[in-house]
Order: C-alpha cells, then structure tokens, then sequence
C-alpha cells in the first residue's frame, strides 16, 4: 500500500469490460485470468460465489477474517447483471461493493439474527463483464458518474472480428510461456507486503499531473467526472502494480507511471463513445449500431444485418421505419440501399 496520511491506498482495482454479448469474449478473458490467479495463488485467494447478495458477501468476508486475519475477496463475473441481480430496484449490494473498494481497516455490520459481524483489513479486487444495453438501463440513475460508479475502470470495446475454430491448435510456445510466467511472477507478487515508497522523480512528476488533472476534472463530461476524479488514486493502484511486476523493491518509478497513464490513456479514447451511447434513446442506439455495422462490413445483406443484429432489437420493421430507404448520414458518408436479389445496404464514403 501507499501511505497518504489519512487513509492507506491498496492495488485493488475495480474493472468491467464492457461490450455485446458473445462476440466480444468477455467471460472468456476474465476465466482466462482468473485460471491464472487460482493456479498461481489457489491457497491465498477467496474468489466470490458466482452470485452474491449483501448478506452472503458480509458473511463470507467475516469468516474469511476469522480464518486468516484478513478480509479478502475476489470478484470474477462474466455477467455482472447475474452477479448482483436487480440493481436497479435494490441498490443496497452496490453501495456495499463500494465501501469495500476503499479497502477499510475496521467494518463492522449489524444483523437482527447474528448481530455484530466484523470484517475488518478489507481488501477487494474486481473484474466483470457488461453489456452496453445493461449498463444503459440496469444501473441505478444514482450510480451514472458517482458513487459505485465513479469506482469502475470500464474498458469498453467493439467485437475484433477474430475467430478461430480450434483455439486449443492456436497455442503457440510463447504463449504458453507467457501463461507459466504469470503464475511464477504471481507468487513472488503474492509474498510482496508492508509500504511502497516514491523515488523524487517519480514523486516530481506526479504532483505536477495531479495538478494539471485537477483542473481538467471539471471539463470531463458529467457522466465521467467520478471516474477522473478518482483516477488520481487509480494511477498509484496500477503504478503499485507495475512496480510489483518489474521489481519486488516497492518503489513507485517514473517508468512505473508514465505506463499507468500509458494504459490509462489508451483505454479512454473509447470512454467518449459509451458516454454518448449511454446519453442516446433505445431507438437512436439501436439505429448507431446499425449505422456502424453497415460501415464496417459493407456492403451487407439487408437479411445478413438482421440476422446479426437481432440480439440488438434490430427487425425489418426497424429498418423500413427508422433507416432512411435512400440513405442514411454516418460520420463522412452515407448509407445507399440498392435492389436485387435482395436489399443490399452500401457504405458510400463522402468526404475525409
């Protein structure tokens, strides 16, 4: 941990992948890790129940401090919505998983039937998989730029259109390398413990950053405010991390920060787009994706885009009522409909 005076700062991280269903191998990325995690540190890890409520969680951290002094959990679900249920109507379950996220000392929790239970030393990691359409309309209003919110690193992504029938035949030799070499690191990692330090030139650069971050807080789209205005936090959680992988002397480098902000930065030029799509009508939604779909893969079968669509609410009802028949404005082109055998959506590009 850092020490910042009045509160301690874990690496614990709070992520969700978010894109469509299926296409995007979300649930297949989070098994992937957390196969690695349990083969590397099986004894040392509490890895949630599939699916969880207050109580459970409350219950299985008390027992956990009980068992080893310490209050840990490691959230790993493919589909957050199953995780947590209904959020929208109980938001109880979130407001918890967001206390945990500050990684507290003491907590105390009363219950009617078991009284007091005590879970204190908290420390909890995440990592969970999203669709678009959940986070638009199954996160609580409260949670949208704050509070459990404000917590995430969402990493939101498109479909990479890679596929590969026999991934079991794809493995290559680095690969496996790769796979042996996270567990040998992880349990070196596992036994690292006590006070990171700054060196004075990572501690220059980084006052110099929150600065400036500081000031560009308030320019961010309302909906992201919470998440920048935690990401000052975030950076030292990941810089913690990086300096664990390179290094077991538990000093935050400059190295170690210019590849958090790194891997920050790449990952918010995507933010801006599920902010808009967050802020669109389920109509207008459905219709980008319609748009994006016809110019990434044009030209397009009106029955292919249908089929592949459908998940999205996507109908020929839809097309005939929302898509203009000669064309339709995406980006610097239009979308052209052309007859023959079978309607046939074309990408027309207009200007640079």
């Amino acid at each position: 941990y850092v020490d910042r005076a009045i509160y301690k700062l874990y690496p614990n991280l709070y992520i969700i992948l978010i894109g469509e269903s299926a296409t995007t191998k979300k649930s297949t990325a989070i098994n992937i890790g957390t196969d690695i995690l349990i083969n590397s540190i099986a004894d040392h890890v509490n890895i949630a129940a599939d699916t969880e409520t207050k109580a459970s969680m409350v219950r299985d951290l008390c027992k956990r401090y009980e068992k080893t002094g310490i209050s840990d959990v490691h959230i790993a679900a493919g589909e957050f919505v199953n995780f947590v249920g209904d959020i929208k109507s109980d938001t109880m379950f979130t407001k918890y998983i967001s206390e945990l996220w500050d990684c507290k000392a003491r907590q105390k929790n009363g219950t009617i039937i078991r009284g007091h239970e005590v879970s204190n030393n908290i420390f909890c990691n995440m990592i969970a998989g999203s669709t678009e359409d959940w986070f638009k309309v199954g996160m609580a209003g409260e949670d949208i730029g704050g509070g459990f919110y404000s917590r995430l690193i969402p990493v939101p992504r498109d479909p990479s259109g890679r596929h590969n029938a026999h991934p079991e035949f794809a493995m290559t030799k680095s690969m496996w390398e790769a796979k042996e070499n996270c567990i040998h690191d992880l349990r070196i990692i596992q036994g690292i413990t006590g006070t990171f330090t700054w060196t004075n030139r990572a501690r220059t650069m980084y006052e110099a950053w929150y600065e400036d971050e500081e000031y560009a807080v308030h320019k961010k789209p309302k909906q992201l405010r919470g998440y920048y205005g935690r990401k000052r936090d975030m950076v030292i959680k990941l810089s913690m991390i990086l300096s664990s992988n390179f290094g077991s002397d538990m000093k935050i480098k400059e190295t170690d920060l210019e590849y958090a902000w790194s891997v920050m930065g790449e990952n918010e030029q995507y933010l801006g787009k599920m902010i808009k799509y967050l802020n669109t009508t389920p109509e207008g939604a459905r219709m980008e994706k319609v748009l994006e779909y016809i110019q990434s893969k044009s030209p397009v079968k009106r029955r292919k885009l249908i089929a592949d669509l459908s998940n999205a609410g996507v109908t020929a009802k839809f097309l005939d009522e929302e898509l203009i028949p000669t064309h339709g404005q995406t980006g610097s082109g239009i979308i052209r409909m052309t007859q023959g055998s079978g309607v046939t959506y074309e990408y027309v590009k207009t200007r640079e």
